[in-house]
């Protein structure tokens, strides 16, 4: 008989859906000089299970059609791995969908993205891992924020919900809000840009025009 002992483990799971990933996902393992290394293997495309995993250890976590996580146990909400003579942990860890995520045609979902303004950079590359926070409008009240990422092309998507406690309970617009720190000339720069009142077709793409980014 062979036994052997998973003392952690990721679940990951579909912020829009909060079941299983769509597509296929990916973890990289670093443990500290002197930690075991660590078997790990996959269960399913959304379950990732680790042996013999040390206590100084981070995950970057990949996945085709969500925002890539770096993950350290003990740190950021997260449990930190559990003693050899504990039961070991499956950590839920929820993915946010990205701008190439196979939305379903009928749910009202806004996409954008987030370029260096020319007068910072004349190439106005895009801006990957800005905050975007976008606040749905409900004629005379706000609805609850929704935050995100911009990915590596600089884009980001966001979904909309009906929201039975407002009324209406569909959004009709929304504002845009989208903050980052960039390297210029090897100094880290604040940079930040708006969209206010972009109208919202419900059960439709609905586009964003591009955000330029400036301090």
């Amino acid at each position: 008989m062979v036994v052997r002992r998973a003392n952690y483990g990721l679940e990951l799971t579909d912020r829009l859906t909060g079941s299983a990933l769509v597509g296929g996902s990916d973890v990289v393992v670093d443990s500290a000089p002197g930690e075991p290394v660590p078997t790990y293997f996959k269960v399913n495309a959304s379950r990732w299970v680790f042996e013999d995993l040390g206590t100084s250890v981070s995950f970057k976590v990949m996945s085709d059609f969500y925002l890539g996580q770096d993950l350290v146990p003990g740190s950021g909400g997260l449990p930190a791995v559990p003693s050899s003579s504990m039961l070991g942990l499956l950590v839920p860890i929820e993915m946010t969908p990205k701008a190439s995520y196979p939305f379903p045609r009928t749910l009202t979902r806004a996409v954008g993205q987030a370029l260096l303004d020319s007068s910072l950079d004349v190439t106005t590359p895009p801006v990957a891992g800005a905050a975007v926070t976008i606040t749905p409008k409900h004629d005379t009240t706000d609805g609850p924020t929704f935050e995100t990422l911009t990915d590596e092309n600089g884009q980001y998507a966001a979904w909309f919900l009906p929201d039975p406690s407002l009324d209406p309970p569909f959004a009709t617009s929304f504002d845009v809000d989208i903050t980052a720190t960039v390297d210029i000339g090897g100094v880290p720069t604040a940079v930040s840009g708006s969209a206010t009142g972009v109208a919202i077709v419900q059960q439709d793409f609905n586009g964003v025009s591009t955000i330029y980014l400036e301090m």
